[in-house]
């Protein structure tokens, strides 16, 4: 899955014949300059990450936290009226959650829930009523030609 560059197959032929120790290493080993993998036979491998990545990566994805503002309303010349309209919100949002258009708005177009099961129960019944005069209609007719 690879090829040899340069002169020719001999420079293999020549890293086999190095001089070596006792331990079958090149007392001079070879420098190999440049590697290009041709086919991959093992594409499902997957390459190891180290510690110190790994610990790269999670101080990277850890966001530092945001400090609330504090507000300083004394340098203002119109505080009062900024403390005034905090305490509305404040007392808007604790008085009632957000509501929907059917609830906040007393419309007729608008269906609550409890209106729209209604309905489904109503066109449920009217289709069943449908079926039934449909099957009378062709009993009488099946009755008539006899």
């Amino acid at each position: 899955f690879g090829r040899v560059v340069g002169d020719t197959i001999y420079n293999v032929t020549r890293m086999g014949e190095l001089e070596v120790d006792e331990t079958d290493r090149p007392t001079d080993p070879p420098v190999i300059t440049d590697v290009e993998v041709l086919w991959n036979p093992f594409e499902d491998i997957v390459p190891r990450t180290t510690i110190e990545k790994r610990m790269e990566k999670a101080q990277a994805a850890k966001k530092p936290k945001k400090k609330k503002g504090k507000k300083d309303l004394n340098l203002l010349s119109f505080g009062d009226d900024v403390v005034e309209d905090d305490a509305e919100l404040t007392e808007m949002g604790r008085a009632g959650k957000i509501k929907s258009a059917h609830d906040a708005i007393e419309d007729a177009r608008l269906l609550r829930d409890g209106d729209a099961e209604a309905v489904r129960i109503r066109e449920a019944e009217e289709e069943e009523h449908e079926k039934r005069a449909a099957r009378n209609a062709v009993r009488d007719a099946l009755n008539k030609k006899r």
